[in-house]
């Protein structure tokens, strides 16, 4: 008897294991659900994340003076696209937005940013225009041009929804009333919609 509860006990465990390696697995596929303090919080993040933008951007256009020069020809050069350079200054950018909780599906949403900011320049190099732009802009141009593209994906465009956004995709706060967390806090960040809607009458 003791040994078929020991079997039972060791079968017991090894399941809980198996489905904890389950649900961790699924859980870095979906987006994760930041809870910041109030919107200050996250909007100062949000700055300091896209600052980091901006420095990784500078560093990838005057760092290598050969690479800078290849853009002209292909935007996105063939290297700053197989050493995901975009890719990982957005991981580093997100990694701060999200404090620290960076997960697979962050990491694939970064890889989408680069690889449609390089697939746009790539249409333009396609389509003869591409030069004309570079050389215009020269290299505080191209910074600020590769910055907008990266802004929006921070601060959403004044015609966009604004559940659009990185930024709004994992922004949740806790209700000072009830505790439950939700997207958006009413009345001076204190209050969830439920609280809010039942404080009204």
């Amino acid at each position: 008897m003791e040994r078929l509860a020991l079997t039972c006990n060791i079968l017991y465990n090894k399941d809980i294991l198996d489905k904890t390696k389950l649900i961790q697995k699924y859980k870095g596929k979906i987006c994760p659900k930041i809870i910041y303090n109030d919107f200050k919080e996250f909007e100062e993040l949000q700055k300091v994340a896209f600052k980091c933008c901006e420095n990784g951007i500078r560093e990838m256009i005057y760092s290598d003076e050969r690479e800078y020069n290849y853009m002209r020809m292909f935007g996105i050069t063939p290297n700053q696209f197989y050493n995901d350079t975009i890719k990982e200054i957005l991981y580093n950018a997100f990694e701060i937005l999200t404090k620290n909780q960076v997960n697979e599906w962050v990491s694939h949403y970064a890889s989408i940013v680069q690889l449609t900011i390089a697939n746009t320049i790539s249409s333009l190099v396609e389509n003869n225009v591409w030069e004309n732009i570079y050389d215009s802009l020269g290299r505080e141009g191209l910074i600020k041009f590769l910055l907008s593209i990266l802004k929006n994906t921070f601060y959403n465009c004044e015609f966009r929804d604004t559940s659009d956004g990185f930024g709004e995709k994992i922004r949740y706060f806790k209700c000072k009333i009830c505790l439950n967390v939700d997207d958006y806090l009413y009345h001076d960040e204190t209050m969830c919609s439920n609280c809010y809607e039942k404080n009204k009458k």
